[in-house]
């Protein structure tokens, strides 16, 4: 059985190995497997808290933000 190593080098040398009108189905396909692709920022600083944007003020101490 391939290594995920393995498997990663084939999915390479397939991607490579594509001709220029086969890439938007090529590509097509990979997004359908992988499914939406967010921005890494997102999600960033999970804070375990729902009330942020209603106490952002409070939390950022007596100036506020902006102010």
């Amino acid at each position: 059985m391939a290594t995920s190593e393995e498997k990663r080098e084939e999915l390479h040398e397939l991607v490579n190995g594509l001709p220029p009108e086969k890439l938007e189905e090529a590509v097509a396909a990979l997004r359908e497997v992988l499914g939406p692709v967010l921005p890494r920022s997102l999600g960033m600083g999970h804070s375990g808290r729902s009330d942020l944007s209603e106490r952002a003020d409070d939390l950022l101490g007596e100036d506020g933000f902006g102010r």
